[in-house]
């Protein structure tokens, strides 16, 4: 079954897939895999809820996986995307904030276990909601030295040629 549903998650058939998915995770709730991809199912659903608590399982999962960090990184991203539309559906509450607040751990979260793709990040319409806020801005960046550590590092050719660029930019 896991073929199956793997197939129809390839497919895009995430209905299906989550279906399959769940019988999976009834069957065996030990696979963080299953459990990643079941949320994945339904975050398309708009399921955002019930995508939170399978992240939670994939997330617990892939901690005690052996080569699990980048399941856990996807995870994570995961979880901050499902909290950020839940802050949409809140409004301006606390409980908005509250959601915001628990997506940017988990973006942390993502970042500190080598989930490095800004333009997801940038294009991710799930998080729409966190951009104009400052965490934001801060996260991006951080991001983008986890992703190009050289270019920041202020010993590596990279870094020297960028400042170079900025000296001569600012010298007009």
């Amino acid at each position: 079954m896991g073929t199956v549903a793997d197939s129809l998650y390839q497919a895009g058939a995430f209905a299906a897939a989550r279906q399959a998915y769940e019988r999976l995770v009834r069957r065996d709730g030990t696979a963080a895999r299953h459990w990643y991809r079941l949320a994945v199912c339904q975050q398309r659903e708009r399921r955002f809820t019930e995508a939170r608590r399978s992240l939670d399982r994939a997330i617990a999962g892939a901690r005690t996986t052996p080569g699990g960090r980048m399941l856990l990184s996807y995870a994570a991203y995961g979880a901050a995307a499902a909290h950020a539309r839940l802050s949409d559906s809140a409004r301006a509450t606390p409980e908005a904030e509250a959601q915001r607040t628990l997506a940017f751990a988990w973006l942390d979260t993502a970042v500190a276990t080598g989930f490095t793709s800004v333009t997801q990040l940038d294009g991710d319409a799930d998080l729409g909601s966190l951009r104009g806020d400052p965490r934001y801005a801060a996260l991006s960046e951080r991001m983008r030295r986890a992703a190009q550590p050289c270019a920041y590092d202020s010993t590596s050719s990279a870094a020297t040629r960028r400042r170079a660029g900025e000296g001569s930019a600012s010298a007009r």
